[in-house]
């Protein structure tokens, strides 16, 4: 397995190899004040490029008439969530899942928007996947896009999404019910053994609402549910996706005494809250022989990452 110093190396997709390397060489061995000097000089042009980018694909995925409507919908969201308004603007909006016969529903001024952005327009969940499958996990399925992005990708497949969020929660029932049985959508929350939880009060309805341990008998507690009870309940041998998104709870999953289940993945689709996170998710699955690349904000983890780059660099 290629490494840097001695940590697993991660592929950085849309690099090329070379540049890669040597891009992560000199951020890792320069002193923190060059890095910081050349992420200052280059913010201007990373913005503009940013900027270009994100209407030269909201125009190449979304028909033209709505071109306009979703660009000014996202600059909208994009503000409000970093001034920290996070109330609806508007009555939900149904927007095309990709060229599929499906739809999803967004609440506008929100980040669903930028998450629509992210999974639909950007296909964050879309790269080094799968050729089939079979069966797939969205922990912190959100209002559920990545779940029906997942679902519209793999027609054959069926998914089981994990939400504690209730407000969330109702949104992501709402846009997988067009699935039938394909979908389980399940109020709950992934942790590392089975225990009652509450969602904290704070960012409810949002993409960043988390989970902590409660008393049994709390009346308002959700089931936490560790991923090895989650398979057993199902009888599920293997899991071919298993996305994650649960804002830090991933320390506590992949900390946990036992780690057998991961074994049972064929492709990890992560959002890493925090360099903890990421260097204990990397060093438990790297003991596997998984490998790793990113993709903007996801880690993806599975084996014989690097000759699929080279591919996808080759296509590309």
């Amino acid at each position: 397995m290629d490494k840097i110093g001695q940590k697993p190396f991660v592929h950085v997709i849309g690099r090329m190899r070379w540049y890669d390397v040597l891009k992560q060489n000199i951020k890792k061995y320069s002193p923190g004040w060059f890095v910081t000097f050349v992420q200052t000089i280059m913010r201007p042009y990373v913005l503009s490029r940013v900027k270009l980018d994100e209407w030269l694909k909201i125009r190449k995925v979304l028909q033209p008439s709505l071109h306009s409507q979703f660009y000014k919908m996202y600059k909208e969201a994009r503000s409000r969530w970093d001034q920290g308004r996070k109330e609806q603007t508007g009555e939900s909006v149904q927007m095309p899942l990709g060229e599929s016969d499906y739809s999803v529903w967004i609440r506008p001024g929100t980040c669903d928007v930028i998450l629509y952005y992210d999974i639909l327009i950007q296909h964050h969940y879309g790269q080094l996947l799968p050729g089939d499958a079979k069966t797939i996990i969205d922990c912190g399925a959100n209002i559920g896009l990545a779940s029906a992005y997942l679902l519209s990708k793999y027609p054959e497949a069926r998914l089981i999404a994990i939400e504690p969020d209730p407000v969330n929660y109702s949104l992501c029932r709402r846009n997988l019910e067009q699935f039938g049985a394909r979908a389980v959508i399940l109020q709950s929350a992934l942790w590392c053994e089975r225990c009652s939880m509450n969602v904290v009060a704070d960012n409810i309805g949002t993409w960043s609402s988390s989970v902590l341990p409660t008393d049994a008998d709390d009346a308002d507690g959700i089931e936490g549910v560790d991923m090895a009870t989650l398979l057993k309940r199902y009888g599920i041998e293997t899991v071919d996706i298993l996305k994650i998104d649960v804002e830090g709870a991933e320390i506590d999953v992949f900390s946990s005494d036992d780690l057998s289940w991961i074994d049972k993945v064929r492709c990890f689709q992560i959002e890493l809250e925090n360099d903890v996170s990421r260097e204990i998710f990397l060093r438990e699955l790297s003991k596997r022989g998984y490998d790793f690349a990113d993709y903007r904000e996801i880690t993806i983890a599975c084996r014989g990452i690097s000759s699929a780059v080279a591919r996808k660099q080759i296509e590309s």
